[in-house]
């Protein structure tokens, strides 16, 4: 009699309606009120087993903990002492976010300090986890057997990671329903689910619950509790029982983007499980891989800012080598090594077919980042179409075309101009647009040694706008921290025209210069010029040539719309005395100060002058100049101040009014 009230409550549409709603109450809730306690931030210490190792952090219970992971081993117990903190977000606009990325794992706090084991028992689990990472490390093509079986992907090269990305593979390489599919099938002899449930389970322990891989094994628990109680629950209410069962564990996991990718992907495949059924393998797995990236294009648009309108083609291609070949083999050569030569030419081959598309035949569109009222539009929309298709209606599909040709056009009809000073470390780079994207000025690209500023961070950013190439990058002078990242984006992005100084060249910008000349790239000597170009005047005020160069530096005042802007480089006083004698600078709504904050510039005479509205100074984090110079503050305490240091990147709105936006 009880089964029965619980077969009819569960098999209930009003059931499942109420469970979305209260899930999606608890998870705003959630989102609304953060789990940090504050009473654990400064000098504290964390006791626990360790259940994550990577190069130079460990994951204790909810804490990641930067130390010296030589010695550390998986499983045992340590007592770590040390700062706590919160995860750093994201410093620049749109891009990716630590904290949230941890908070989807319910990881919360970050630590760097010291540990020492205080217990050397390890559980029978995390010994054979031990053991499984020490035989996978002994191997050449460690990097793949890693991402296939424990689901490693941080020793594939950056390089070949961002060419999965752009051909739309990547997803290829998450522990999901294909490793469900693989062990069921391996296991297939078993009669008892219950033992090929018990390897899932244990599978999924060692792998440490990844989302794509959980979905995967509980809704196949679910199916066979379907089955075996005879509950009758169709697979779209047992799908969603789940998803609204996985955010009450863990409400942050919308945070995370394999969570999403899976979920989303699953629910629509098998909602569409009936029109996928084809005799011919090539033709499934193109509509498989039509549908996939139709509904995952908000999420694409939403992470990478772009679609490879190619992926579902690649799919087609790519699908069966990881499905067929390279996945079931490292398997076998985790089992015989004697295979591991063979097998890494084969991830080799692999990976050279992956990148000749990724630079010869992606077909590559940027899409400005939608807000979340048109991602949910796009899916209310999809969902409504999708049925549509279901029922072989295909005309509805314009519907779709014309929304996602709405959002590229929408921005695009708003006359403002944006200012955006990247975040880019102890270097310069702004980038001005006005009117919206029909005219993209990149002021300098910065550049710092240990880091790819063109991949992580100006690129990402052109793209989460909508831009698609610039039509002036002016490099005020030679200095690394302002064109050393020169090179990088000319060769990965399209600029129309680069604007340099007169003065001698550096080494650097001969390099450049020559790479402009090979490579038939407009690109012009400035000093005191003017240049008007689609609504704004670019008006080139410094002569140069005095053999120093940072007073050397382009000094570029633009007349944006209304308002005036001025960007001085790394100008010194020097260069603003003279800036004084030669022209009658009106008063500045815009500051880019000079020498980002440096006592040498920014002068109480010349300040007093312009008298800026908005200045900004970008600088290093902890720079070792100590810029800006408090002084410099002082002279600009009237102006409305914003530091990349502090501030993270800083956007500013040139409509009727001026809008400032800062990350933090």
């Amino acid at each position: 009699m009880h089964l029965i009230k619980l077969k009819t409550i569960l098999q209930s549409k009003l059931t499942l309606i109420l469970l979305i709603l209260s899930t999606a109450v608890y998870v705003l809730f959630n989102y609304l009120k953060l789990p940090y306690n504050t009473d654990r931030f400064g000098i504290n210490t964390i006791t626990g087993i360790v259940k994550q190792i990577k190069d130079n952090y460990i994951i204790i219970g909810d804490t990641v903990i930067y130390t010296d992971t030589s010695s550390i081993v998986l499983g045992q117990k340590y007592s770590c002492n040390g700062k706590i903190g919160l995860p750093e977000i994201n410093t620049n606009f749109n891009l990716f976010n630590y904290r949230n990325y941890l908070l989807s794992k319910k990881i919360y706090y970050v630590m760097e300090g010291d540990c020492e084991v205080t217990s050397l028992n390890v559980s029978y689990l995390y010994k054979i986890k031990n053991i499984l990472i020490n035989k996978v490390n002994t191997l050449e093509s460690a990097r793949y057997i890693k991402s296939f079986i424990l689901g490693y992907t941080d020793l594939i090269e950056a390089k070949i990671n961002t060419n999965y990305r752009k051909n739309g593979i990547n997803h290829l390489f998450s522990i999901s329903g294909m490793h469900v599919g693989f062990i069921i099938g391996l296991f297939s002899f078993i009669k008892r689910k219950e033992l090929i449930i018990f390897v899932l389970l244990l599978y999924l322990f060692l792998l440490g619950f990844p989302p794509s891989m959980s979905r995967a094994v509980f809704f196949y628990i679910l199916l066979f509790i379907n089955k075996k109680l005879k509950v009758n629950i169709s697979n779209i209410q047992l799908f969603m029982y789940l998803l609204c069962g996985n955010l009450w564990v863990n409400p942050y996991l919308f945070y995370n983007i394999g969570f999403v990718y899976s979920y989303v992907i699953s629910f629509f495949l098998i909602y569409f499980s009936e029109c996928l059924n084809n005799k011919n393998y090539i033709i499934s797995t193109l509509k498989i891989s039509i549908i996939v990236f139709i509904v995952t294009i908000p999420i694409n648009i939403q992470n990478n800012f772009y679609l490879n309108f190619v992926t579902p083609i690649l799919n087609v291609l790519f699908i069966p080598i990881i499905s067929f070949i390279l996945f079931p083999l490292s398997f076998v050569v985790f089992l015989f090594p004697i295979l591991d030569e063979t097998y890494n030419l084969m991830c080799l081959c692999f990976e050279n077919i992956s990148n000749w598309c990724a630079n010869n035949i992606s077909v590559i569109y940027p899409f400005h980042k939608m807000n979340l009222m048109v991602f949910i539009g796009y899916y209310v929309i999809i969902v409504w179409i999708m049925h549509k298709i279901k029922f072989r209606e295909y005309k509805y599909i314009v519907v779709l075309l014309l929304y996602l040709l709405v959002h590229m056009m929408y921005p695009n009809l708003k006359n403002d101009g944006m200012v955006l000073m990247l975040d880019v470390g102890q270097g310069d780079s702004t980038l001005v647009v006005y009117p919206h994207n029909k005219l993209n000025i990149l002021i300098d690209t910065g550049g710092y040694y240990s880091s790819d500023i063109v991949n992580n961070i100006t690129i990402p950013t052109l793209y989460s706008y909508g831009i698609k190439e610039l039509d002036y990058l002016v490099l005020t002078h030679g200095d690394y921290d302002h064109c050393g990242e020169t090179l990088n984006l000319l060769k990965k992005y399209k600029v129309k025209k680069v604007l340099l100084n007169s003065s001698v060249n550096t080494d650097l910008e001969n390099s450049i210069i020559d790479y402009l000349e090979d490579n038939e790239i407009a690109f012009d000597y400035l000093s005191k010029e003017v240049i008007i170009h689609n609504g704004i005047s670019m008006h080139f005020l410094n002569e140069g040539n005095i053999n120093d160069e940072n007073d050397d530096s382009l000094v570029l005042y633009l007349t944006v719309n209304k308002y005036n802007l001025l960007f001085m480089g790394d100008s010194s006083t020097k260069v603003e005395y003279k800036l004084l004698d030669e022209y009658n600078l009106p008063i500045m709504d815009i500051l880019k100060v000079g020498h980002h904050g440096s006592n040498t510039s920014s002068s109480i005479i010349f300040l007093e002058k312009i008298s800026p509205k908005i200045s900004l100074i970008s600088a290093g984090l902890n720079n070792r100049y100590g810029h800006p110079h408090t002084e410099i503050l002082e002279n600009l305490k009237l102006s409305d101040t914003y530091v990349t240091s502090i501030d993270g990147a800083i956007k500013i709105s040139l409509g009727d009014s001026i809008l400032v936006q800062t990350v933090r």
